[in-house]
C-alpha cells in the first residue's frame, strides 16, 4: 500500500512539473509573438489551448488575433464549433498547434475578403502537427497565406508522427519548397529529412533519403556507413563535414545541388569539409548548382586534409565558372592535366611564350611574360582560364589588350597571383573580362615600377566578392604615401591642439563670457575637439583602448561640427531678429545647454549603432609569408582587432547600409548649410561694417557697439567657414561608402582619404583658440585676467 501511494505521488510530482514546464515555455513564446508583432491585449487570446472554457476568451470580435493556438486532446469543440469560433479572424500573428487529436482534417481557417486566403504571419512560432492518429487531409494549407521572416524567408513547419498523413507534396509546393526549417519525419508519406546533425547512429534512418533539409552535417562517421546517403539529390542549408575516415565524397555521386541563405555580405563558410585526414579526393561527380538563394558568395573551406588533396580540372573548372569563392584550399592540382580534353579543347602546357601554342583556350602553369616577348603577346589572345599565375615584367607593352578575354585565374601555388612590374610604356593594364580568382597563396596582385600607369590603374578589372583582392605596388599607394608623410605631423598638430584647446576651454569656461550661448556652445566645441586631437599610436595591445577611444572620438567629432552649425544659427538668427523676444532668449545659456544635450544624445545613438556591430578578436601568433623584408614565416605575437561581430550576421549588409548612410548624412548636412550660413554671416559683417561708417559722425559709444557687434559676428563666420572646410569632405566621403559596401579597392581608398582628412579637423581644433584670441576683445580680456593676473579694463558690451 505504501509502495503504491509513493509511486501515484511521484507520478502527480511528475506531471506538476512537465505540465509547469509546458506553461512556462507557453507563457514565453506567447510572450515573445506579443513583443514581435507589438499586439494589442484586447486582440490577443492568452491561453494554452482551445476548449469549452477557454473559447469564452477567443476575441471572436477581431478580424486579426494574436496567439498561439492549440488544438489537442483537451479541446472538446467540434469542427464546425471551432469554425464558428474563428468565423471573424482573417489573419492570425503566432503560431498554430494541432497535437493529439482525432480529427481528419480542420477546415476551419475563414479567408481574407482581400486576399482570398488566411493570413498566416507565421515567422516566431510556425505550424506544428503531431501525433494525430486519424489525420488524413492538410488542405488547410493550401488557404494559407505565409508572413515568413523577411531575413531568412523561413517560418518553422513541423509535421510529425501523423501514421495516415502524405505529407510528401509539400517539398514541391510553390510556398514551402524553398524552406529550410521544414521538418517532416514518421508520417505516412514524408518529404525530405533532416540532415543537420548525422552521426553513426543516426546516417542508417536517411537510406532512402534525395533531400536533406536544415543542411549535411556529418561528423564521427566512417567510410562503411556513408552508403546510406547515395541517394542524397539535393541540400538545403550549409555543408559540413569534418572527423571522419572518408577518402573522397564519391558516396554522394548523386548530389546535383547545394543551397543556403546567407545573403550578400555575409562572410559564412557554405560548405566546409576539414579535418579529414585520409581525404585525398573531392570526388562528387554530379555536382551542378552551389548556390545562394539571397545572391551572396557560396563560400567552400578545403582545410586539414590528406597532404596528397588534389582538384581535378574538370572540379577546378566547376569552381571558377560557378563564382565559388574560398576560404582556404589546403590542395593541389591533380596530375594527368596534359592528357586532359575540356569540352574538346587541350590544356596548353607553358614552358615559354616562343615555345606557347597559338589560340590556347586553357593555360597550365605561371604565365611570364618578360622582355622580347612582345612579339608573342598574340598567343594569348583566346586565354580564357589561367591555371598558374601571370606575370608582366619588363616588356616595352603599351597595354593588356592580348589578355581581355582572361576570364578566370586559379593558383595552388603559395605565390602572387598577378605580377605587373617595371613596363615603361604601359599606360593600360585592364583585364575587363576577369570574373573568378582562385588562389591557395596570397590574393594579392603587385602593380610596380609603371611609371605610365596612374593611380586609378590599380582598377584593373570590376571588383566583386570573386575577384576581391589585395593591390600593392607604387602605382597603387599614392594615397597610402600622402598618409605615411602625414603621419609625424598629425602628432605635431595633436599636440599643439590639445594646449590650444585646454587654455581655450579654461578661458571660454569663465563667467564673464559663459553668460552667453554662443561661448557655451564653444565650450561644447572646444572639449570636443579635446578627443579630434587626441593622438592614439598603433598598438595591439591597446586595441581595446583605441576601440573606445575611437568611439569617443565618432561622437564628439560629430557634435562638434553640429555645435558651430548651432552657433552660427544664432547669431545669425540674433543679428537678423535683433527686437524679436523669441530670437533674443537665444543667446541665454539654458537654450546652449538644452541644444548641447539633444545634440549629444543624437550624437551617442548613431555611434552606438555604427560601433555596436564591432567586438575584440583574438587572432592569435600571426605568420607573415609574404614580405621579402621579414624572415621565412616570420610570426607575429598575438594579433588583436576589432571586427563585425558574428550575431551582426543575418542582418549585416542592411546594418551597414544603414549606420553608414545615418552616420554620413549626420556630417552632410551641417556640409550643406554651413555654406548658407557663412555666406549669410559674411553678408551682415559687410552691413555692420557700413552701419559703423555711418553711425561714427554720431557717437563714439555707438561707434563701439557697432565694433564689438562686428567683431562677434565676423569670429562666429571665420569659425564657421574653417568648420565647413574641415568636416564637409568626410561627411561627403562617408555617404558614398554607403553605396560601395561590398568594394574593398574603394573601401582601401576611402580609408587612405579619411587618415587624410583628419589632419583638417586637427588643424580647424587648433584655429578656434587663435580666431577667438584675435578677433573677440572681451575673449583677450578674459584670458588676460587669467594668465596675466592683471586688471584690465572691464567690457561695457556683452557680445
Amino acid at each position: 500500500m505504501k509502495n503504491i501511494k509513493w509511486k501515484l505521488l511521484v507520478s502527480l510530482t511528475i506531471v506538476l512539473i512537465v505540465s509547469r514546464i509546458t506553461v512556462s515555455d507557453f507563457t514565453s513564446d506567447l510572450e515573445k509573438v506579443i513583443s514581435v508583432y507589438n499586439c494589442d491585449p484586447s486582440y490577443t487570446f492568452n491561453h494554452s489551448e482551445i476548449t469549452s472554457k477557454t473559447k469564452e476568451f477567443f476575441p471572436t470580435h477581431c478580424d486579426y488575433v494574436c496567439g498561439i493556438l492549440t488544438i489537442n486532446e483537451n479541446t472538446d469543440l467540434s469542427e464546425s464549433q471551432i469554425l464558428k469560433l474563428f468565423e471573424n479572424m482573417t489573419t492570425l500573428f503566432g503560431g498554430i498547434k494541432l497535437e493529439n487529436t482525432l480529427f481528419q482534417g480542420l477546415s476551419v481557417f475563414p479567408k481574407h475578403p482581400k486576399s482570398n486566403g488566411f493570413e498566416f504571419m507565421c515567422k516566431t512560432f510556425g505550424l506544428s502537427v503531431i501525433n494525430n492518429t486519424q489525420l488524413n487531409n492538410i488542405d488547410f494549407l493550401n488557404e494559407f497565406h505565409l508572413g515568413k521572416d523577411k531575413k531568412t524567408d523561413e517560418c518553422p513547419i513541423l509535421f510529425q508522427n501523423n501514421p495516415k498523413l502524405d505529407v510528401s507534396f509539400l517539398c514541391d509546393d510553390e510556398e514551402y519548397k524553398e524552406m529550410f526549417q521544414l521538418k517532416i519525419v514518421g508520417n505516412l508519406k514524408n518529404c525530405g529529412c533532416r540532415g543537420d546533425s548525422i552521426t553513426s547512429s543516426t546516417i542508417e534512418s536517411l537510406q532512402n533519403c534525395y533531400l536533406l533539409n536544415g543542411g549535411l552535417n556529418i561528423s564521427n562517421v566512417t567510410y562503411t556507413n556513408s552508403s546510406a546517403l547515395s541517394s542524397v539529390k539535393y541540400v538545403k542549408g550549409d555543408v559540413e563535414i569534418h572527423n571522419t575516415d572518408f577518402k573522397n565524397l564519391s558516396f554522394l555521386a548523386k548530389l546535383e545541388s547545394i543551397e543556403v541563405k546567407h545573403g550578400l555580405m555575409s562572410e559564412r563558410v557554405a560548405m566546409n569539409i576539414h579535418d579529414n585526414l585520409e581525404m585525398t579526393r573531392f570526388g562528387i561527380s554530379s555536382l551542378q548548382k552551389l548556390y545562394d538563394l539571397f545572391q551572396g558568395p557560396f563560400i567552400i573551406n578545403l582545410e586539414n586534409l590528406h597532404p596528397d588533396f588534389c582538384l581535378t580540372v574538370f572540379e577546378i573548372v566547376f569552381f571558377l565558372e560557378n563564382y565559388i569563392s574560398f576560404k582556404n584550399i589546403h590542395a593541389q592540382i591533380c596530375p594527368g592535366m596534359e592528357k586532359t580534353l575540356i569540352d574538346g579543347y587541350p590544356i596548353c602546357q607553358f614552358k615559354s611564350m616562343k615555345s606557347l601554342k597559338e589560340d590556347c583556350l586553357f593555360i597550365h602553369g605561371n604565365v611570364i611574360v618578360g622582355s622580347g616577348d612582345e612579339e608573342f603577346i598574340y598567343k594569348l589572345k583566346r586565354l580564357q582560364h589561367l591555371f598558374g599565375t601571370l606575370t608582366i615584367k619588363n616588356t616595352k607593352l603599351n597595354d593588356l589588350k592580348s589578355l581581355w578575354s582572361l576570364n578566370y585565374i586559379a593558383s595552388l601555388e603559395e605565390e602572387y597571383v598577378i605580377e605587373i612590374i617595371s613596363n615603361e610604356n604601359l599606360v593600360n593594364a585592364d583585364l575587363p573580362n576577369l570574373r573568378n580568382i582562385l588562389t591557395k597563396g596570397s590574393r594579392t596582385i603587385v602593380l610596380h615600377n609603371n611609371p605610365g600607369l596612374v593611380s586609378e590603374g590599380c582598377m584593373l578589372f570590376p571588383i566583386t566578392y570573386q575577384t576581391n583582392v589585395a593591390f600593392i605596388g607604387d602605382n597603387c599607394e599614392l594615397l597610402e604615401d600622402i598618409v605615411y608623410y602625414l603621419k609625424p605631423f598629425q602628432f605635431i598638430f595633436a599636440c599643439i591642439g590639445f594646449i590650444f584647446n585646454i587654455l581655450h576651454v579654461l578661458v571660454v569656461s569663465r563667467k564673464p563670457l559663459r553668460s552667453n550661448s554662443v561661448y557655451v556652445i564653444m565650450i561644447g566645441i572646444g572639449v570636443c575637439d579635446l578627443t579630434d586631437v587626441s593622438y592614439i599610436p598603433p598598438g595591439y595591445w591597446k586595441t581595446v583602448i583605441n576601440f573606445w577611444i575611437g568611439c569617443l572620438m565618432d561622437v564628439f567629432r560629430r557634435i562638434s561640427t553640429w555645435l558651430a552649425l548651432l552657433m552660427a544659427l544664432v547669431r545669425l538668427l540674433i543679428i537678423k531678429n535683433p527686437m524679436n523676444s523669441n530670437c533674443i532668449s537665444l543667446s541665454s545659456p539654458s537654450f546652449a545647454y538644452t541644444c548641447i544635450s539633444i545634440i549629444t544624445f543624437l550624437s551617442f545613438t548613431i555611434t552606438f549603432f555604427n560601433w555596436g556591430q564591432y567586438s575584440i578578436v583574438d587572432h592569435g601568433p600571426m605568420k607573415i609569408r609574404f614580405c621579402k623584408y621579414l624572415p621565412k614565416n616570420y610570426t607575429v605575437p598575438h594579433t588583436y582587432t576589432y571586427e563585425m561581430a558574428e550575431f551582426v550576421d543575418d542582418f549585416r549588409p542592411l546594418a551597414m547600409k544603414y549606420t553608414k548612410f545615418s552616420d554620413g548624412v549626420s556630417k552632410i548636412i551641417p556640409t550643406l548649410l554651413l555654406p548658407f550660413f557663412s555666406f549669410s554671416l559674411i553678408r551682415y559683417v559687410q552691413k555692420v561694417s557700413k552701419s559703423r561708417k555711418n553711425l561714427m559722425k554720431l557717437s563714439k559709444e555707438l561707434v563701439e557697439i557697432g565694433r564689438e557687434a562686428e567683431k562677434s559676428i565676423k569670429m562666429v563666420t571665420i569659425m564657421t567657414v574653417f568648420s565647413m572646410i574641415a568636416e564637409g569632405p568626410t561627411g561627403v566621403l562617408t555617404a558614398i561608402q554607403t553605396f560601395y559596401l561590398d568594394y574593398s579597392a574603394i573601401s582601401s581608398s576611402a580609408d587612405a582619404l579619411e587618415k587624410i582628412l583628419i589632419n583638417l579637423v586637427v588643424l580647424n581644433a587648433i584655429v578656434h583658440y587663435l580666431i577667438c584670441f584675435i578677433v573677440s576683445s572681451q575673449y583677450r580680456d578674459t584670458a588676460g585676467k587669467m594668465f596675466l593676473c592683471k586688471k584690465l579694463r572691464k567690457n561695457k558690451v556683452n557680445n
